[in-house]
């Protein structure tokens, strides 16, 4: 108080001192070259005692705090020039400061690949603490924390069920029914995007009539109708979003406030039966109240970028003897960081060691998501084994998409090429950190959507939830990897885009093969020489009402029939232009998107056979695509360089497909158009030969 300064020397090695002070004394740490020592400085005397923390190999920049509530020092720092890692001690200053401090514990904190260097900390008990840290490991410097909390809440050894659909699809709709709302008492909260079928709505009716209290919150969409009707004439209170641009694509129940299910399956019959899903169940009280909050902030009308409450949350479940750490968190983050959610996914893939998985239904590069895309590339190019498995309707051959910044980079990409959904949302990483939610990673579900996401960190990397999810990830892949295949939907198998030097369209055509032994309704089909799926300037047009394409059959979509019959002698299935009143016409669509008319580009272009949804004509999926020369729709176009007029682009095998339309199509200097009639022709001759045999042989045999 009276502005003196007083002195004391501690003799002996040390460097980077830190000091605090306590009510009583001033304790202070330093590094030496192989320790870190401790001392409690008396104020009264300057005398102090020490401990040392040995042994260790060239310790740095020391940290302590003070815990108020249990009367225990936290020590951190950092070991420079051998692993880069972070450490801590918690120690016992004793009861008066001439007391000789002791040390309680000690290890290691914060074990990454790459450099982690300590730089805060601070503490309210010794379970309780936070350690702010530079970390390195994905090549640039980023400030982290790493939160230490108490205790764990235990959940029981059936505490946590996981669900893999459609393997687990029986059991998993008769553990909602039978089990979950089946022995609900008081409470059931049901945040579900979509919803089709009876089995849910009715058992819900029941037990609201029950007396409990049910609620459902969904998306707004004409495919629910049927679903909401059974569960409001029950008496259900149901609301939506009134959102026609984005979507409450939530998919959690909450019971009692005390049972939790998470997952990637809306309440529709195909998602349980036949796409791929994935969900979790865990009974947790914590984790409960965190989706019950989100849910009740909906309820309150507080939809997408309305919403102003964050409940993310982090919290422990004792599981079958371990700890498994739950990261929760809820979108649209529409504010501050937008990138929070990519962020923090990114930071598990970029520290992964070993392997990442990751299995999706849709993975767009807008910038919201690139952190994760980047994550994968850093570890795929740091020997990180990264193996992920894409739907093939949203993904293949579309442009925008994480599947080909991936395959760009050399990583190992599957595509799931059966007629259904690969619906997940999944990650895994190195077998300990398994990511599960709603979200796909695009731009519009983290910033824009109702959306969740858990990060489950489980130290059982032999059969834990992380190595569960890595190993169906991993089933998936193997199944469907391939560099080429036969496609199991239509495909464009010839394309004339350079008929003459007129710059005309007239002369120009399409063939589209059906590979599959069924006939396929065309209905919600379009072809367009469009490049993306929103808008642009050149023509969009849908098939005929009543249009079909016969299995194992080619169709011709030609812009002029008459021009076409010109040339090849026989009239196409379909025309652009009305020049043959007997050849339908195709039909213009969208013209407020998709403003301009057919014409392809001789130096370059791209053609795309697209799928409208049945719910929504504007969402629009591509099917199959064939882009060539200049384009630059997606990388490895067809190489069409020196070539002359009359060249057309084919496959090499009718229905082969692969990621890419440089590997499967080639130059076909005499095209080749094949009239349907040839078809029929080629399977009735394919059929009177196997009569023919089958004769041959029963007069053989006789």
């Amino acid at each position: 108080g009276d502005g003196n300064v007083v002195t004391t020397e501690i003799v002996g090695e040390g460097k980077h001192p830190y000091a605090i002070a306590l009510s009583d004394r001033v304790m202070m740490a330093w590094a030496t070259s192989d320790s870190i020592v401790i001392a409690n400085i008396d104020p009264g005397t300057w005398d102090y005692s020490t401990v040392s923390i040995t042994p260790l190999t060239e310790p740095n920049h020391p940290l302590l705090t003070y815990s108020l509530t249990d009367g225990k020092v936290i020590t951190v720092w950092t070991a420079v020039n051998v692993d880069e890692d972070v450490y801590y001690a918690i120690i016992d200053p004793g009861t008066s400061p001439s007391d000789q401090p002791s040390v309680i514990e000690q290890g290691v904190l914060i074990s990454w690949t790459g450099d982690q260097e300590a730089h805060g900390l601070t503490s309210s008990s010794v379970n309780q603490w936070l350690v702010v840290f530079k970390d390195y490991s994905d090549g640039e410097e980023d400030l982290k924390a790493l939160i230490v909390l108490p205790d764990s809440e235990y959940v029981g050894d059936e505490g946590i069920k996981l669900f893999f659909l459609p393997r687990d699809g029986e059991a998993y709709l008769d553990f909602i029914v039978n089990d979950l709302l089946e022995n609900a008492q008081n409470e059931i909260l049901a945040a579900v995007a979509y919803w089709r079928g009876t089995q849910i709505p009715n058992k819900l009716v029941e037990k609201k009539a029950a007396g409990l209290d049910v609620k459902v919150i969904m998306d707004d969409s004409a495919s629910n109708s049927d679903a909401r009707s059974i569960l409001e004439g029950g008496g259900v209170e149901v609301i939506d979003d009134d959102n026609t641009d984005y979507s409450m694509h939530d998919k959690f129940v909450v019971v009692d406030s005390s049972r939790v299910l998470a997952a990637t399956v809306n309440f529709i019959e195909d998602d349980f039966t036949k796409n791929n899903n994935t969900a979790i169940y865990i009974e947790s009280k914590a984790l409960a109240y965190f989706f019950k909050g989100e849910f009740n902030h909906m309820w309150a009308g507080n939809f997408h970028t309305d919403k102003y409450e964050d409940h993310s949350f982090l919290t422990f479940i004792n599981y079958q003897g371990r700890v498994i750490t739950i990261e929760g968190y809820f979108c649209p983050q529409d504010y501050g960081d937008k990138n929070r959610v990519a962020n923090v996914i990114a930071s598990y893939i970029s520290s992964s060691t070993s392997n990442v998985r990751l299995a999706h239904y849709i993975f767009t590069t807008g910038w919201a998501v690139q952190p994760i895309i980047s994550a994968i590339e850093y570890a795929k190019s740091n020997g990180v084994d990264v193996k992920a498995v894409f739907d093939h309707w949203m993904n293949l051959d579309t442009n925008g998409r994480a599947a080909y910044e991936l395959l760009d980079a050399g990583a190992d990409v599957a595509f799931s090429l059966h007629k259904y959904s690969l619906h997940a949302k999944i990650f895994s990483m190195d077998d300990t950190v398994a990511v599960i939610g709603s979200l796909n990673p695009t731009t519009t579900g983290v910033t824009k959507n109702d959306e969740y996401v858990l990060i489950i960190r489980d130290p059982d990397a032999t059969n834990g939830i992380a190595k569960q999810v890595a190993d169906y990830i991993t089933a998936l892949f193997n199944k469907y990897y391939s560099t080429t295949w036969t496609a199991t939907y239509p495909v464009i198998n010839e394309v004339m885009f350079y008929p003459d030097n007129s710059g005309t369209p007239t002369y120009e055509w399409v063939e589209i093969y059906n590979p599959t032994n069924e006939d396929i309704d065309l209905t919600l089909y379009r072809i367009g020489d469009i490049d993306n799926v929103f808008s642009d300037d050149e023509g969009l047009y849908a098939f005929p009402e009543g249009a079909v394409l016969p299995a194992n059959s080619y169709i011709i979509v030609a812009y002029d029939a008459s021009a076409f019959y010109e040339v090849y002698d026989f009239k196409p299935n379909y025309e652009i232009v009305d020049s043959d009143p007997t050849v339908p016409n195709m039909v213009k669509v969208l013209t407020d998107k998709f403003t301009g008319d057919w014409n392809l580009d001789d130096s370059g272009d791209e053609v795309l056979l697209i799928k409208a949804s049945p719910y929504d004509p504007e969402f629009l999926i591509v099917v199959d695509a064939a882009w060539y020369g200049t384009s630059t729709y997606l990388s490895n176009p067809v190489d069409v360089g020196g070539i002359s007029e009359g060249w057309s682009i084919e496959r090499q095998e009718a229905g082969l497909d692969a990621p890419y339309a440089g590997t499967v199509f080639l130059l076909n200097q005499n095209p080749t158009p094949i009239p349907e009639e040839y078809v029929a022709l080629v399977v009735l001759i394919t059929v009177a030969a196997v009569i023919i045999t089958l004769v041959l042989k029963r007069e053989f045999k006789a």
